[in-house]
């Protein structure tokens, strides 16, 4: 292949690869992939309010024990975890986000020492009509143009 009979459009796809095959020899692209989790990595964890044991239910299931939100703690605190017993990622600059409805319960019921681990909350109130056609119009790769 001579680069006098390629496109420009080849020409950048074959120096990609002839790039991306020398930065691959380079790095360690397993250390790469951890190193981006342990400093960029977001863990979203939904239906935390699951955990909590509802004030009209006189009894809890397994995942609604208390115990599940003291497991959560270390990894909130940073922690080294064993993913596939290959790789450990350190967790202290991993941000956690939590959600849930709340409907049976309220946030304050969590435990106090996950609570202090959740610093920032909010609450989030339903979407109008007009709120989801600003969205789907108003944005600037809206769906509808």
């Amino acid at each position: 292949m001579t680069f006098t009979h390629l496109k420009i459009k080849e020409i950048r796809n074959y120096m990609y690869e002839i790039y991306a095959e020398q930065l691959f020899k380079i790095i360690d692209i397993n250390e790469f992939v951890k190193n981006e989790i342990e400093n960029k990595g977001i863990v979203v964890i939904d239906e935390i309010d699951k955990l909590v044991r509802a004030a009209d239910s006189g009894s809890s299931t397994k995942a609604s024990d208390e115990g599940v939100q003291y497991d959560l703690l270390p990894l909130l605190d940073g922690t080294v975890v064993n993913v596939n017993n290959k790789v450990k990622i350190d967790t202290r600059n991993v941000l956690f986000v939590c959600a849930g409805a709340f409907e049976k319960a309220k946030p304050d019921e969590l435990a106090i020492e996950l609570q202090g681990r959740l610093p920032v909350q909010t609450k989030m109130e339903n979407l109008s009509k007009d709120d989801f056609h600003k969205i789907l119009k108003d944005t600037k790769y809206n769906l509808l143009i």
